[in-house]
């Protein structure tokens, strides 16, 4: 389904938590965003004027709205039986991309209802349709148009990720770029040269800025909050199997690190295969190290134990975006964007097979084992 978010509603769902952001994430995680030049030229200036948000965080928003959405540009607007321009343009375009609907908070527009094929609903309503059709499929009665909302918070947080992880590398490209103009002119100002200590004292301070303290504040987190996504995704999946298949003892209820209890649960107690490759278990266990790493001690390597120290040598000689500097765990952008792909990867993959599970498994069907038990 096409829809057309009206600028109310994408400013809503950006400065709040609520019915709107709920909306926002559906549409994108399960149909077609529509937008316009109108829409993105409103949300720029009440985000920047109503909100203060800096100008640049705006544009790298609007920019990333703009990679997933189809921007339509707008009908002929005579025919149209609203009188406000503004309306009539945002209303025009969702006509021009043969949107279906149009989920607006202005109490003018909905009460038109409909324009043509066009539907006029506002963001309660449109999420009241989607939550019924979520209730149908669960009756075993969704036709195959209707949204599958199953695990769709898992969907919607590794599709957050992927905006996260766009805006960090951009962010730190900026920022690598405004902070060589500051030193470019404190050396100008101080008419600094190669012969002068201050010169190379200039150069170490920026050096040190781009090459361990801007990857360590900006990609840090952003791994703490992938592995979070990891463990709380399969934690999910490994509570919904255990009740449909009445199986008493827990995940929480195995000792050992999380990733181990995971494995025997998933291979020993519920049997279903969690990992395919051993591959993807060897990423996903480097990621859990480097996560406590940076939770733990900041990324400080001497106060890692000497196991962890060992394994960070061990990385660094393979050349995968893993390094220490000046006594921290570094990670590059080759590192995040691939531990990332592995992760989203094996997410999608696993609820995609429980979802086939769930099916073959709904009632009134034969029980189907979940394909060959493995890590």
């Amino acid at each position: 389904m096409r829809v057309l978010l009206d600028t109310n509603v994408i400013v809503s769902a950006v400065t709040t938590r609520g019915l709107c952001a709920d909306v926002f994430r559906a549409v994108l995680s399960a149909h077609e965003l529509v937008t316009c030049a109108k829409v993105l030229q409103e949300v720029r200036r009440i985000l920047g004027i109503k909100f203060d948000v800096p100008e640049q965080l705006i544009a790298e928003y609007l920019e990333l709205i703009g990679q997933d959405a189809i921007v339509a540009e707008p009908e002929d607007l005579t025919d149209l039986p609203i009188q406000d321009r503004d309306d009539a343009e945002i209303v025009a375009a969702a006509i021009g991309a043969g949107a279906q609907v149009l989920v607006t908070g202005d109490h003018e527009l909905q009460g038109l209802t409909s324009i043509g094929k066009l539907r006029i609903i506002s963001p309660r309503a449109f999420w009241e349709e989607l939550t019924v059709h979520k209730k149908v499929r669960e009756n075993n009665k969704m036709d195959t148009e209707t949204l599958d909302f199953r695990l769709i918070e898992v969907e919607s947080e590794v599709f957050a990720l992927d905006y996260y992880l766009k805006l960090i590398e951009q962010q730190i490209r900026n920022k690598e770029a405004w902070e060589r103009r500051l030193s470019q002119k404190r050396i100008k100002k101080h008419s600094l040269t190669y012969d002068d200590p201050e010169y190379h004292f200039e150069q170490q301070e920026l050096d040190y800025l781009l090459e361990v303290a801007l990857p360590r504040l900006f990609r840090g987190p952003f791994l703490i909050s992938l592995y979070a996504v990891y463990e709380s995704s399969v934690t999910e999946i490994a509570v919904l199997i255990q009740k449909q298949k009445a199986i008493q003892i827990s995940i929480n209820d195995l000792k050992g690190d999380f990733l181990e209890r995971a494995k025997i649960y998933f291979m020993d107690v519920i049997k279903f295969k969690l990992f395919s490759e051993n591959k993807v278990w060897q990423r996903i266990s480097m990621l859990f190290e480097i996560r406590n790493a940076i939770a733990h001690t900041n990324g400080r390597i001497e106060m890692l134990n000497k196991r962890t120290r060992e394994k960070i040598v061990n990385w660094e000689k393979q050349k995968i975006g893993i390094s220490s500097n000046s006594g921290y765990l570094v990670v590059e952008e080759l590192f995040l964007k691939d531990t990332f792909r592995v992760v989203s990867d094996f997410l999608n993959d696993l609820v995609q097979r429980y979802k086939e599970w769930d099916n073959n498994n709904l009632p009134g069907t034969t029980d189907r084992p979940a394909g060959e038990v493995g890590y």
